[in-house]
């Protein structure tokens, strides 16, 4: 995948897989491991869109008003939602000085909202002055952002937990 123009891949993204990665219990390892590569699966579906969102935004004024006004929606609501939950999911990851934040509990309700406003983009894409390749990836991505939802709650609740107990004062071991 081409990766959109404000990617999701900082430093922190691959700190935070190495720390996952030296967790010594395995359930947790294997908790937090499951929950960033689910956020890596959501940046996948979510990223494509902003990819063709991007193509139209670079065009400015050559692309018609339509197609300025859906990219331009993505971008403002979708794909900044989406990188505020990987960026507080994060940083609530285990590590050297994590900033261990209440947010987790913000991040289903987040991701509810954000498949809500692409089901807007979706239904807009009937349109017959919508973009067509800007529609096509909608209509592609998403059945597939709705899948990747229902599956959120099942790797979220074990990260949320083991997030709460180390708010309460019990770590989880390192390293």
């Amino acid at each position: 995948m081409r990766e959109a123009y404000w990617t999701i891949y900082p430093e922190e993204w691959e700190a935070a897989r190495g720390c996952v990665a030296r967790l010594t219990e395995a359930s947790h390892r294997m908790a937090f491991s499951a929950f960033v590569e689910h956020l890596h699966a959501g940046w996948q579906i979510i990223g494509a869109l902003q990819v063709e969102a991007d193509r139209i935004i670079h065009e400015g004024q050559r692309a018609p008003a339509v197609a300025r006004d859906a990219a331009g929606f993505l971008e403002c609501e979708p794909t900044d939602s989406f990188r505020w939950i990987v960026h507080t999911s994060l940083r609530a990851l285990p590590g050297p000085d994590p900033t261990w934040t209440q947010a987790m509990c913000d991040v289903d309700g987040e991701a509810v909202e954000i498949v809500r406003q692409v089901r807007m983009l979706y239904l807009a894409t009937a349109h017959p002055k919508f973009p067509p390749l800007f529609g096509a990836a909608i209509q592609d991505g998403y059945p597939r952002l709705v899948k990747w939802l229902r599956k959120l709650p099942s790797v979220l609740r074990p990260v949320d937990r083991l997030v709460a107990r180390e708010i309460r004062g019990d770590p989880v071991p390192m390293l």
